[in-house]
């Protein structure tokens, strides 16, 4: 009998379960729904995959807020998003953006160090994880309500003449 092939998400499912034995991380379903990690190669450095991917999410989540907190009056974007935003709402966006780069950095500088010190980040972001996709909503349903709101009278009496 000729043994099946593995597919690459099996593959790595087995590597992950080495290092998840290992290292005492996070169930790989769990880890998949939220960051996307079936797309790593099997025979990539996955510890470093897992913090890349998880980094990259949260810079995303920071580029969302960029126009609100680094406003352009030369942008379209950033008049669209501020206009719903009050004064409380946008310190609430800057202490979290800080937390989202001090984050990031975190997991930059445990890619220079060590396996082990990558995966302690893992840990850290996999914990504070709920709060932080739970923020992310909240800000990202704010900026949604904005980009729905009819406003072309305002935009052209203000800036189309």
């Amino acid at each position: 009998m000729i043994p099946e092939k593995k597919s690459k998400v099996e593959k790595l499912k087995e590597e992950y379960s080495k290092l998840q034995k290992k290292y005492s991380l996070p169930n790989f379903e769990d880890l998949d729904e939220e960051f996307e990690i079936k797309k790593i190669e099997a025979d990539s450095f996955i510890i470093r995959e897992i913090r890349r991917d998880m980094t990259f999410k949260l810079q995303a989540i920071s580029d969302l807020l960029e126009p609100i907190l680094n406003p352009s009056a030369r942008e379209l974007h950033s008049f669209i998003e501020l206009k719903v935003f009050e004064k409380k709402e946008i310190e609430d966006t800057y202490n979290f953006y800080k937390k989202l780069w001090a984050l990031i950095h975190k997991g930059i500088v445990a890619s220079l160090e060590t396996e082990q010190k990558e995966v302690d980040f893992i840990k850290e972001l996999w914990k504070a994880w709920p709060e932080i996709k739970k923020q992310a909503h909240k800000f990202a349903a704010k900026i949604t309500e904005a980009w729905q709101q009819d406003e072309t009278e305002t935009f052209v009496s203000k800036y189309v003449s």
